[in-house]
């Protein structure tokens, strides 16, 4: 994924969203492939959980997560897309709540109470810390 860089700005982190997110729409789709399009050719379930899956996988790969020297760009989204940025300087709190081994949510508060909460985040932990060494610089 290409970035507008500010002068002098560096990616010095990229974060990803966590495979396991895929995991409900897999299941969906395997249960309907195999038990509800039975021998008369129900296919519409499994149309529908092909679709979400699908869906899922598009979520997945179009979101991005960067930290840089000078700011946080948060995007996801492929029909519509949501791009949060933020000024380093202007973060207030970073919170992290990891329920898994590698899979958490992480929440960016910054100042004047934007916030943007990113779930099924791969390494949440490294990716506040990344984001609480640049601000520390």
């Amino acid at each position: 994924m290409s970035y507008k860089l500010l002068a002098g700005e560096q990616i010095v982190y990229q974060g990803r969203q966590h495979w396991l997110m895929l995991v409900p729409a897999a299941v969906i789709l395997f249960i309907t492939s195999t038990i509800l399009t039975g021998p008369r050719g129900v296919a519409w379930p499994f149309m529908a959980a092909l679709a979400w899956f699908v869906v899922k996988i598009i979520e997945f790969r179009s979101s991005s997560f960067v930290v840089t020297n000078k700011r946080v760009i948060i995007r996801t989204g492929w029909s519509t897309k949501n791009n949060f940025e933020l000024l380093l300087g202007k973060i207030e709190a970073v919170n992290v709540s990891q329920s898994f081994s590698d899979l958490g949510t992480v929440t960016v508060v910054g100042s004047g109470g934007s916030s943007v909460k990113i779930k099924n985040l791969k390494s949440p932990e490294d990716f506040k810390h990344a984001i609480q060494g640049e601000a520390s610089r």
